[in-house]
């Protein structure tokens, strides 16, 4: 464990992040599941792809210096090198100054998944894994909606004799 820093602060998933004039960040509504419905007739695998925000909060501790902030994910059903990686730029480079002072990311994480599982996203400073965030994802086939039927609601009524 490096007690010397830098220190992860925050590593978290969200649906929006909100940037404030001040500089204070908000996290709304913290991810760690996704539920999503594909059609049944879908082809195996159906690729689904996925934006998710991401803030990541460090520290810097004792440490001063430059460390390279990246962003990995690791998917459940294929190992490396063939995983999948995050289609949005997940390489950073941080400066600490020490002390309290630290460095914030935030990122709208752009993947695309092709099967049900636990996924996680490694975070690492330079090449150490520093915290992992996980991530539940579950495909689920759902029916296609009926057809409704083909009849119009502004059809012509049928004839009918003349009242006499």
């Amino acid at each position: 464990m490096n007690l010397k820093g830098p220190h992860v602060a925050v590593a978290a998933l969200c649906d929006a992040i909100l940037v404030e004039k001040d500089e204070r960040i908000s996290c709304i509504r913290f991810l760690d599941r996704f539920e999503i419905g594909i059609p049944e007739n879908a082809p195996d695998p159906f690729q689904v792809p996925l934006q998710i925000n991401c803030f990541l909060s460090f520290k810097s501790g004792d440490f001063v210096g430059t460390k390279t902030v990246r962003v990995k994910l690791k998917h459940p059903l294929i190992s490396e090198p063939k995983a999948p990686t995050i289609m949005t730029p997940n390489q950073f480079e941080a400066d600490f100054k020490g002390g309290e002072h630290g460095y914030n990311i935030t990122l709208q994480l752009n993947i695309v998944v092709d099967g049900s599982g636990l996924f996680m996203f490694d975070v690492l400073l330079d090449e150490d894994v520093v915290t992992r965030i996980p991530l539940r994802i579950d495909l689920k086939r759902v029916p296609l909606p009926q057809s409704e039927e083909l009849s119009s609601p502004h059809s012509e009524p049928e004839a009918s004799e003349p009242a006499v």
